[in-house]
């Protein structure tokens, strides 16, 4: 691991004020479901009191990538749930993880997206 990604993952819940010469890092979660066997992610903004919310079922979807650009002009964030660690093909068939669906097969993904307030 990098410095630089050592960086990252120290700092992955931390956003603040933009910043000179960032460069954008993405980071790979694996959500824990609660009891319901949901896992809830939130980007809140404490100043408003709301937060964008993604909730999946790890089940189904075991990662979640954070991507995180603080620069100054470019400044986003992404929550993506995923199947898959995102890496390339080549690296998930080399793993065993590569996932197929066969001619007719079909699968249901669930997932919630919503803003909600906070105190």
């Amino acid at each position: 691991m990098s410095e630089d990604s050592t960086d990252a993952v120290a700092d992955y819940a931390e956003y603040g004020p933009p910043r000179g010469g960032w460069q954008a890092k993405v980071l790979v979660h694996r959500p824990v479901a609660s009891a319901d066997g949901w896992a809830e992610t939130a980007v809140a903004n404490s100043r408003l009191g709301l937060a964008l919310y993604v909730k999946q079922r790890p089940e189904q979807l075991p990662y979640l990538w954070q991507w995180k650009q603080l620069g100054q002009g470019t400044y986003v964030t992404g929550v993506e749930p995923a199947n898959c660690l995102g890496r390339g093909r080549a690296d998930d068939r080399a793993r065993g993880t590569l996932q197929f669906l066969e001619p007719g097969e079909r699968r249901t993904y669930n997932v919630e997206i919503g803003v909600k307030e906070f105190q």
